[in-house]
């Protein structure tokens, strides 16, 4: 710890600061659209500093205001860590379902298919473009023959 830290004897709970630092991260705007219409900011961290980040709860902050808190795993000086920095208000994904077909799979395999055609609708309200990561899930059936 950088120097001496007086804390009071009031039988109160204190924090006191060990260390801040900033460290380059790389900013990436993330779209979910089958659970949310929202775009969310996620940081990829590479931690630079001389000791090792200890497991634990960290507050996180966007231009200057609490956007929540993580929960730190272990983190080694040279290990990358990623961290999300709540929703983008200026980002909205709108997933439309155009098509769904049913039909037979075949003449030889006998089972029967479902298609689905989707169209994502992504507006940017910022002054500039933006790049935006779409994550989507395959469709996955509970039965386990399909």
């Amino acid at each position: 710890m950088p120097g001496k830290q007086l804390i009071p004897s009031d039988a109160q709970a204190h924090r006191v600061s060990i260390s801040t630092g900033k460290y380059p991260a790389e900013l990436t705007l993330v779209a979910v659209p089958r659970l949310s219409p929202a775009g969310f900011i996620e940081a990829k961290i590479l931690y630079q500093g001389v000791q090792p980040l200890l497991p634990g709860p960290a507050q996180l902050f966007r231009d200057g205001d609490l956007a929540g808190q993580a929960d730190l795993a272990y983190t080694a000086p040279g290990e990358a860590l990623t961290l999300g920095f709540g929703q983008d208000e200026r980002i909205k994904v709108e997933r439309i379902r155009n098509v769904q077909q049913a039909g037979s799979g075949g003449l030889f395999s006998g089972k029967d298919q479902v298609r689905y055609d989707w169209t994502l609708k992504v507006s940017n309200y910022h002054t500039g473009p933006r790049n935006l990561e779409v994550r989507e899930q395959l469709p996955r059936s509970r039965q386990d023959d399909i």
